[in-house]
Formats: C-alpha cells, sequence, structure tokens
C-alpha cells in the first residue's frame, strides 16, 4: 500500500516539480492531488484524503497554514512538510502549536526533501501497523475473555472465607482443575502514569498482552494457569506437580515472564508469588499472600520478583536498623543538634543490614517521618511537598546500598538548609516584633519575661537569642532605648525637671536616671539641655 500525497503550492512550476523530481515508487508513496491554494487543497483533501501534505506557507485565498490547522484538527495523523523562506520562518512557528514540526526552506533541496519524506512515510506506516496491530488485539480481547469464567474466577480470589467453599463448588461447571498451585500476581509498575494518557480499551489490550506472554512462557516449564485480570494487575494461578512447585523454579519462570513482557510490551511488571498450597480452598489465602509480595517493588523498585517465603525469612530474621539510632536522628531534628552526622550513623548502621528490602523500607519510613515533622513544625508548602517527591521517587528508583546512602546524606544536606533558612526567617520575625513592642512601650517598665510572651517563646530561649542578636544583655538594651527617648522629651520640653522626664520613660529613681543619662550620652540632663 503506497502512501498517499498532496502538494500545496501556488507555483506552477515548483508544484508540478516537486510532483516529478521524487523518487515516489521506490519510497512507496503516490502524489494523489495537486492544489494551488490552501481553499483547493481542503476540498482535494476531502476526496483523496491524504496521509502526507507538502506545503508552501504564502497562499492566495488561504494560506498553507490556515488549512494545514484544519487538516491536523480533522486527522490528527496527518503527517505535514511546510516549504518556508527565511522570511517566512518566524512566522512558521505557529505550527508548532497543532504539531508541525518538519520544514525545508526555499529553495527545495531534492535530496534533503527526498530524506525527509522517507522519514514521515516510515512513521505513517509504523502508524498504520500499530493500529492493525490494536485492532487484532481488541478482537482477540473480546474473543478469549468469556466473562462468567472471568466472573467465577474473581470469586475464587476474593470471595471471603465463609463463601469460598460454595465457589469451589461451582468449579466443574466451568471445566477447571486446581490441586497443587501457587498464584503469581503481575502487576504494571508506574501504572498510574501509563494510565494517564490510555483508555479504557488500551488498558484491556496491555492486560491482555501480559496473559497472551504467561500462556505461551507455560509450555517451556511444564506449568498450567489461570488467568484472571483485576485492576492493574494480571493474577495467574499456576499448577504444576510437587517437584515443579520448587522455590527456584517458579521465580525463575517469573523472572523470564517479566523480560518478555517488557520486551515486547515497553513497560515493566513487578511479580509477587505466593508459597505452593493444595486445594482450591487456599486460593484466596495464596492471592493474599501473592498482593503482600507485589506490594514490596514500592521499596524494591520496578521489575522485582518477591517470593512470600523470602518476606517470611526478612521478617523471622529480625534484620533492621536499630531503632535507638533512628530515634537519635529525629531528637537531633527537635533538638538543633547535628543531623548531618546523624544521617552518617544511620548510614553507618545500614551497612550492617544483608537485605535490600530492609534497607529501602527503613530509608523510605525515615524520609516520609522526617517531612512529617517538618511540615508540622513549619507548616506544609509547595517545597516540602516537591522534595519530599523528590526523595521518595529516588528511593524507588534506588537499587544499591550506596544509592541509599547517598539519598540519606544528600536527604540530611537539604533538610539542614531548610531549617536553616526557616530559622534564620524566624529569627528575623521574633526580633523584628521584640523591638517594635519595645520601642513602643519603653516609656513605662517593662520585662523580659512580657516581651518574651509578646513573641511566644520563652523568656529564657528569648534572652539568649536577644543577646546573641543584639550582642548585649536585654536590660542594657532596653535602658539604652529609654536614655534615647528621654533626649527626645528635653529636645521638645526643654522646660521638663528631671524627675518628670525620668517618669516618663519609666525610671523611679532620679538619680539613678541622671547617672545612666551620663553614661550613655556622656552629658547631665542639664548638660544636655545647653
Amino acid at each position: 500500500m503506497k502512501i498517499r500525497v498532496m502538494i500545496v503550492e501556488d507555483e506552477p512550476i515548483i508544484r508540478m516539480g516537486i510532483a516529478s523530481v521524487l523518487p515516489w515508487d521506490e519510497i512507496d508513496c503516490e502524489v494523489v492531488a495537486l492544489a494551488e491554494n490552501g481553499v483547493d487543497g481542503l476540498e482535494k483533501a476531502k476526496s483523496f484524503q491524504p496521509q502526507l501534505v507538502i506545503s508552501d506557507i504564502r497562499m492566495p485565498k488561504m494560506d498553507g497554514l490556515s488549512m494545514i490547522e484544519t487538516l491536523v484538527s480533522a486527522n490528527p495523523d496527518i503527517q505535514v512538510i511546510l516549504l518556508t523562506g527565511y522570511k517566512e520562518f518566524e512566522y512558521a512557528q505557529r505550527a508548532i502549536s497543532f504539531g508541525v514540526s518538519n520544514y525545508i526552506l526555499k529553495p527545495v533541496d531534492q535530496d534533503e526533501l527526498l530524506e525527509v519524506v522517507k522519514e514521515l512515510a516510515e512513521k505513517i506506516k509504523k502508524s498504520i501497523a500499530l493500529k492493525k496491530e490494536k485492532e487484532l488485539l481488541k478482537a482477540k480481547v473480546k474473543e478469549s475473555l468469556p466473562i462468567l469464567k472471568d466472573k467465577f474466577i474473581s470469586s475464587l480470589l476474593f470471595s471471603s472465607p465463609d463463601t469460598l467453599y460454595r465457589v469451589c463448588e461451582k468449579m466443574e461447571y466451568f471445566n477447571l482443575r486446581i490441586d497443587r498451585f501457587a498464584i503469581l500476581n503481575i502487576e504494571i509498575d508506574s501504572f498510574h502514569e501509563l494510565e494517564k494518557g490510555f483508555t479504557e480499551d488500551d488498558v484491556q489490550i496491555l492486560l491482555f498482552l501480559i496473559v497472551e506472554q504467561i500462556e505461551e512462557l507455560l509450555p517451556d516449564y511444564g506449568f498450567t494457569a489461570i488467568t484472571f485480570h483485576h485492576k492493574k494487575s494480571v493474577y495467574a494461578i499456576i499448577g504444576g506437580d510437587k517437584e515443579m512447585m520448587t522455590k527456584e523454579l517458579l521465580p525463575e519462570y517469573a523472572r523470564e515472564l517479566g523480560e518478555r513482557i517488557e520486551s515486547c510490551g515497553r513497560f515493566s511488571v513487578s511479580i509477587g508469588i505466593s508459597r505452593a498450597y493444595e486445594g482450591a480452598a487456599n486460593i484466596r489465602k495464596a492471592r493474599i499472600e501473592a498482593d503482600k509480595c507485589a506490594v514490596q517493588s514500592y521499596y524494591l523498585g520496578a521489575g522485582s520478583v518477591i517470593c512470600y517465603s523470602d518476606l517470611q525469612n526478612i521478617s523471622d530474621s529480625g534484620e533492621g536498623v536499630a531503632e535507638v539510632e533512628t530515634e537519635a536522628f529525629f531528637e537531633a531534628l527537635r533538638q538543633g543538634g547535628d543531623i548531618a552526622a546523624e544521617a552518617r550513623h544511620l548510614c553507618d548502621q545500614l551497612k550492617n543490614v544483608k537485605n535490600i528490602i530492609i534497607v529501602k523500607s527503613t530509608v523510605a519510613e525515615w524520609i516520609s517521618k522526617s517531612y512529617r515533622y517538618l511540615m508540622e513544625d513549619y507548616g506544609e508548602s509547595t517545597e516540602l511537598s516537591e522534595s519530599l517527591e523528590t526523595a521518595m521517587e529516588k528511593t524507588y528508583y534506588a537499587k544499591s546500598l550506596q544509592n541509599f546512602m547517598d539519598i540519606m546524606n544528600e536527604t540530611s544536606g537539604w533538610i539542614e538548609g531548610f531549617i536553616s533558612q526557616k530559622q534564620l526567617s524566624r529569627t528575623e520575625y521574633i526580633m523584628d516584633r521584640a523591638v517594635q513592642y519595645m520601642r513602643e512601650n519603653c516609656r513605662r517598665e517593662i520585662s523580659l519575661e512580657e516581651v518574651a510572651d509578646q513573641v511566644y517563646v520563652s523568656k529564657w530561649y528569648f534572652s539568649k537569642l536577644f543577646r546573641k542578636e543584639k550582642g548585649i544583655k536585654f536590660s542594657d538594651y532596653m535602658s539604652a532605648l529609654r536614655i534615647d527617648q528621654a533626649q527626645k522629651i528635653i529636645r521638645e520640653n526643654p522646660s521638663l525637671k528631671n524627675y518628670e522626664v525620668a517618669d516618663m520613660v519609666g525610671f523611679g529613681n532620679v538619680r539613678y536616671f541622671s547617672q545612666l543619662f551620663k553614661k550613655i550620652t556622656g552629658k547631665t540632663p542639664s548638660e544636655f539641655r545647653g
């Protein structure tokens, strides 16, 4: 089948030249229509349904961009090559908004045009082939998934324990036999990301592709399988004799299955494997085990294969990070200690943990708890949320102990910087409010405790902070403020007596006021009046 091409160009020589100069047959293309402007192009597009349009931009009646915008709106799959002069190139950028990215500058170079046409022709062929394959898969989906059988298998997997025996009684009606088996939960990784651009039909095709690979691989291992898909997972009830249902063979099958799915589907899966059981009455129990394993992919990363027996071994081993070390970090976080040093201590503990699942879950929990503390203390913010998301994403994809230690050191460094920034802002706020309150109330006797209450901190913390920020004690700063106010009062009312001025700025003892005034200004109040 040849690719249908339409050429739209108002200059006949160029239009005919393009139509005659390229070896259309050799590249599986056919010029089905020639048009002299945008209006003509739209009319002929209705009749000839071109898959590739080569168009000038500046043309009478309707320009090439308006025509292309209409064509792309009607058929998003149509491919376009725009012919443009240097002066028109900026104008051509408008075409980017509706998906056109192929430009050729005039005068047209034959070899360049040929290469672009060949590239787009291949793109069109692949798109057509993909659509055909999708239609075939859709047909297979409808033919291969009998609704009643699916509902029955769903009941087997998800029935409550007290109703499961009634479900098992119906197995013979569906010609199903389950003796010795294990359940695999094949779960699509990052399903929420894939799902954004997918229709329900697309999702069904993905799940069917997984089922297809499960069944194709069965003969290589001698297994049988009953499959069922549910949400983002495909469950496979894998059957075999006692020797076949070994701990080694099932994971080997699962790993090869995951590789085949990723190879043909361009997406990865994580697979949870239950223990082997006998009798359909244990199906629900096995399914729960497979689900617990699949959840661990969050810690182990995409493409994981996890056996329930391994999870049990991890749980029984008691391997983990000493709680005291974790708590030491959070104590440093609460008390303003050296959190970077505590993070390094935690990394040293992780080196002694031999199981990657424990390492990953510990780091993920540590990150989550750290950010929860920050949000409680400093409030939720976009900055915190984005940093948490980044740290958790790195943890999800980490594959080695060194990766995890790098994440912890990087995260603790970020947290230190965040806290320092917030504390600096908080210190500035406290000091600004405190000094403002002191200035506004310096004409009366106010205590350090009163000011501390105004800025919602303890008097001990405020005293230490004030000395650090101002370089002098609170009482000395307060005295300086009062003497400053006294100078202003004397300038405004030189006739006031010393005891009157002293009383106005919070000094009950006029003699002490006079001594302090001279100590700070170098003059007595009388000398200051001049």
